[in-house]
């Protein structure tokens, strides 16, 4: 998709000894922030699409359902989680930090199998991606391909019986 908020923030940009000064800092700053803020319900709407898809692709055999998470004290803009089987992948962003948690549900115990943080980073004109502690930076398209991954790894894993 054509992002042009990014294109004008480009095309009334100064060059200045050799690197960008946009001529709306403040409206760049603004977008930035809008993004980040914007990024869990696109990521929710991106999981959709994915978890109908491999439902599709799997003959049903693999069925991740998404449900949303409210917000809260933690998460103020509330998040989603992807379900499959007895595993669950909690998403939330706290702090302008895109949080993922994986969590096993077994005999109403919940046990923990990892946490993955993305922290934002953005380009002059305001793209957002996201950096992980490997320091790969990642679109929201590779994020929920990672989370997909991760879930249905845990699945797998449990269904073998190994850790």
């Amino acid at each position: 998709m054509l992002d042009r908020e990014w294109l004008k923030h480009l095309a009334t940009a100064r060059l200045i000894e050799g690197g960008w000064e946009p001529a709306d800092a403040q409206a760049v700053k603004t977008a930035i922030i809008r993004r980040i803020d914007e990024t869990v319900e696109d990521l929710k709407l991106l999981a959709e699409d994915y978890a109908e898809a491999l439902t599709e692709i799997s003959g049903a055999r693999l069925n991740v359902r998404v449900l949303p998470v409210a917000p809260s004290e933690q998460a103020t803009g509330g998040g989603f989680m992807l379900l499959l089987e007895r595993h669950q992948m909690t998403v939330v962003l706290r702090n302008q930090v895109l949080e993922a948690e994986l969590v096993t549900v077994q005999s109403f115990e919940r046990q923990s199998h990892g946490h993955m943080r993305f922290i934002p980073r953005a380009d002059t004109f305001a793209t957002v991606l996201w950096q992980t502690d490997n320091t790969l930076l990642m679109s929201s398209d590779l994020i929920i391909k990672r989370l997909f991954e991760h879930l249905t790894r845990a699945t797998r894993i449990g269904a073998s019986g190994e850790d």
